[in-house]
């Protein structure tokens, strides 16, 4: 039997990152060996601390670890309030899920000033992303959608509203880049502002040859570094490797604003990272909508010598680039800026 110091707990340790807690003992039941409830996204298991030493120094809450989110017990319920009518509404959930949604709109009661709220079937619920939707309505409405989340593909009772799934990901803010590149590239000023040798090139329907837009030496457009989610961050230890992070405007910052005015580039044009930049070894950093610091996603990247002329997967439109989930990797422990 497990000795613990507090009565009524167990103290647990993951084998992933080797973080400890302390949860209430089973009383009904025995202990069982459970997934992290410490580390956010962590897939490592929690093992029964037995030790008196160990348990006496377990303290009541996990400590904080820089660039370590801590793991949150999931929501599954989520009401949005529309109070002022639209025909689009724009829902930020936050259920990391593709959830149930069930729309209700304000209805006069008979011929009286009352209203209630009725449920309707829209037009469309596009999936923006797992946390992220929009709802579409022939007019202007206004009242609630409930959104529920869902554990995995709901098939035994799905859902009637039609709904359109965005595979896609948008890699930039109004054309704004960021990328990290490895301290040890070559010919690389860690003290400078600059992107220095940091290239695109773009296979365009409007041009017989790709468009090469070279990046040199280019300092980031004014006021453009706020547009960056990364904005205040200079560095970044990614995979135990450090990196500087630099930010860079691939629409607007000369010459790609020449090239772009030209028509050279046309939307739908693929692109991709030329073989001789990938010594700087650069990962594109990814956020989410409306790319404020807080939408920073630490634990996704995009490698950029994994695009390139067999693979030219990023694509332009519409002054933004995007890129296929397929080319997104995934990394633990998460990014750590400063």
């Amino acid at each position: 039997m497990a000795l613990t110091a507090t009565k009524g707990e167990v103290v647990y340790e993951c084998d992933v990152c080797s973080r400890r807690t302390r949860v209430s003992a089973n009383r009904k039941s025995i202990d069982v060996v459970r997934r992290c409830i410490i580390t956010a996204n962590c897939k490592g298991k929690l093992h029964r601390i037995v030790t008196v030493k160990d348990i006496n120094s377990t303290p009541a809450f996990p400590p904080e670890v820089a660039g370590v989110l801590d793991w949150s017990q999931r929501r599954i319920l989520f009401t949005f309030n529309q109070t002022i009518r639209a025909a689009k509404w724009v829902v930020k959930h936050n259920l990391a899920s593709k959830p149930i949604v069930n729309v209700y709109v304000e209805r006069q009661v008979n011929d009286s000033t009352a209203t209630t709220q009725v449920k309707i079937d829209p037009v469309a619920v596009n999936i923006i992303d797992d946390n992220n939707l929009e709802i579409i309505f022939s007019q202007p409405e206004q009242g609630t959608a409930q959104c529920i989340a869902l554990a995995s593909k709901n098939t035994a009772n799905p859902s009637t509203v039609a709904t359109q799934v965005l595979t896609d990901f948008q890699l930039t803010n109004q054309g704004q880049l960021t990328v990290a590149l490895l301290a040890s590239g070559p010919s690389f000023t860690p003290g400078g502002a600059k992107i220095g040798g940091f290239k695109i090139s773009y296979n365009s329907p409007t041009s017989a040859f790709p468009v090469l837009i070279e990046y040199v030496d280019q300092p980031s457009p004014p006021g453009g570094a706020s547009l960056s989610p990364w904005v205040g961050s200079s560095q970044a230890i990614i995979n135990g490797r450090k990196y500087y992070i630099r930010t860079l405007n691939a629409v607007n910052t000369e010459p790609a604003a020449n090239i772009f005015r030209s028509g050279a580039i046309a939307s739908g044009s693929t692109l991709y990272f030329p073989d001789y930049t990938t010594p700087y070894q650069a990962i594109i950093l990814l956020a989410s909508a409306p790319y404020a610091a807080a939408d920073r996603i630490y634990d996704k990247y995009i490698d950029a010598a994994s695009i390139s002329t067999v693979t030219p997967q990023l694509y332009y439109n519409s002054g933004n680039l995007y890129a296929p989930q397929s080319v997104i990797k995934s990394t633990y422990p998460p990014i750590i800026v400063a």
